[in-house]
């Protein structure tokens, strides 16, 4: 019979395995395929685009999503998914 110690040591390491392995299967090693946009794992909820740029931020929930970006300084042309733009191109 094992003791709670090792119990609780043998599910530590398997919990660090997991959590070491996280990103090397399925989305995470996906590419984004559009011009100009990079995958990140804590992307923003609320990236900017051709509608809002230039104005003050609103209300935006402090989350991550996970996904393709536009590379700094291109923005979304519309929404938050798509084709990205240089902001003098919106």
């Amino acid at each position: 019979m094992l003791k709670p110690i090792t119990i609780l040591f043998i599910a530590l390491v398997l919990s660090s395995m997991c959590v070491l392995n996280h990103g090397k299967h399925g989305k995470a090693n996906e590419r984004c395929h559009l011009q100009h946009q990079v995958r990140q794992e804590c992307g923003s909820s609320c990236p900017r685009n051709c509608e809002n740029y230039g104005k003050a931020q609103g209300f935006c929930p402090m989350k991550c999503v996970s996904g393709c970006f536009c590379r700094i300084p291109y923005i979304f042309y519309r929404g938050s998914t798509g084709i990205c733009v240089l902001p003098k191109n919106c």
